[in-house]
This record gives C-alpha cells, structure tokens and sequence, in this order.
C-alpha cells in the first residue's frame, strides 16, 4: 500500500473513532449518576479457515493463534453496562492452499481494528465475583497483507490493502473485585466480521490481477483484563 493510501486509511479510522465517540458520550451523558470506568483486556485465542476467493479460483487460509487487545469505556445503569471500545488483532498466516495445491513462500497476516459499542449484564451477588453476559456492533478496518505464489504461476501475487466491513461480537466472563475500584476480568469473546474484499497485484507485471474476496473472519478469545472505576 501507498503512503498516500495508508493516510487516507488511519484518516478515515481516526473520523470513525471521534464520531463514534461523540455519539457515545452524547448517550451516556444523559444519565447522571452513573459511575464510570475504563478497561483494558489482552487476548489470544483461535481463528477458523477462511475462503480466499476470485472469479476464476478458490482458496482456503488457516491462521496461527491470532493475538488481540481492547481498550473500553463505559457506565455503569444499575446491573446493565454500556461501553464503547477499540480493539486491534492480528493474525499470522499459517498456509494458503488452492486447487493446485499448497501455496509456495506464502507470508503475511491480517489485521482487525476495531469500533464497537457494547451492551452487557451483570449478574450481582454477595462475593466479589460478578459474571456477566455482553454482545456488542461496530465497524471493523480490515488489513489484508498477504504474499503467496501459487504453483500454477510463475510470479508472487501480493495484497496490502484495507477494507471496512461490519463486525459483532459476543461476551462472557467473570469480574474480580481486588480493591474497591478495581477488578480483575476473566473472559471469553466471539468475535466476527462481514465478507472483506482486497486488491492484489502481481510481480510478473500482469495488470489483470482480479480483486480477492475473503470469507467472514471467525476469531475466539480468552481474555484477561483490568478495569477501574471512577
């Protein structure tokens, strides 16, 4: 990707994130009396198989241990939380493998910036364990930066591009009270984006490399977090 193209992407993410946060705080300001917090969680876990796809051939990609990690603000309505939050995760490139078999010297990795707003429940009790249950919609930037030379070409088919697409996600996990402003987070995340399609070019100089649509990414987290109040 151009310099130029890199700009006009952090550009448009950087309006997304001031425009998404004014409406939250516009939201949220409506309710006096709420207590605020902040938080912030690490994450691994496990993506599926996507389909890489063009006009004249298909692909399946498989993905190394994908690594994530979020930051969120949000108030608190009784036993209900409402927050808004960026993530950012990447995904390494295991191997690409077409109709001609395995890919050769395939490399990359995608990326998944991410502006959600999201809803949860707490289930309060008497111990200082609090489960609760969340689901959240955004908007994902999708960075797709892979290089792979299948066996049927002579030249690397590349592809460094950024797409926006629509994601969701679903919650679990538990809240660990260590101090009375603090917890600890134990959680589990479902996340998921649309279909994302990217342009590709060629080192054998061809200029009728066709765009590549990739299947719906399908990530599952295990988190740990912190998160305080104020």
């Amino acid at each position: 990707m151009t310099i130029k193209n890199h700009k006009a992407a952090y550009k448009a993410l950087g309006v997304a994130l001031i425009t998404s946060g004014a409406l939250f705080f516009t939201a949220t300001s409506a309710y006096a009396g709420s207590d605020s917090y902040v938080s912030m969680q690490l994450e691994t876990g496990q993506q599926q198989d996507s389909k890489r796809s063009t006009p004249k051939y298909t692909s399946n990609i498989s993905y190394h241990s994908p690594t994530a990690f979020k930051f969120a603000y949000g108030k608190h309505y009784g036993q209900y939380r409402l927050e808004g939050e960026f993530g950012y995760a990447k995904s390494t490139i295991n191997e690409i493998i077409g109709h001609y078999g395995q890919q050769t010297d395939e490399s990359g990795h995608e990326e998944y910036y991410s502006l959600m707003v999201n809803g949860l429940m707490d289930f309060k009790n008497t111990t200082n364990f609090t489960p609760y249950l969340g689901a959240g919609l955004g908007a994902v930037d999708v960075h797709n930066n892979v290089s792979y030379k299948p066996l049927a070409t002579t030249g690397t088919l590349t592809s460094d591009h950024y797409s926006w697409v629509w994601g969701y996600q679903a919650m679990a996990g538990v809240n660990w009270k260590v101090k009375p402003k603090m917890d600890v987070s134990f959680s589990y995340r479902y996340f998921a984006t649309g279909d994302h399609t990217h342009q590709q070019s060629s080192t054998s100089g061809s200029t009728t490399v066709p765009d590549i649509k990739i299947q719906a990414a399908r990530i599952q987290f295990i988190g740990l977090g912190l998160r305080y109040a104020f």
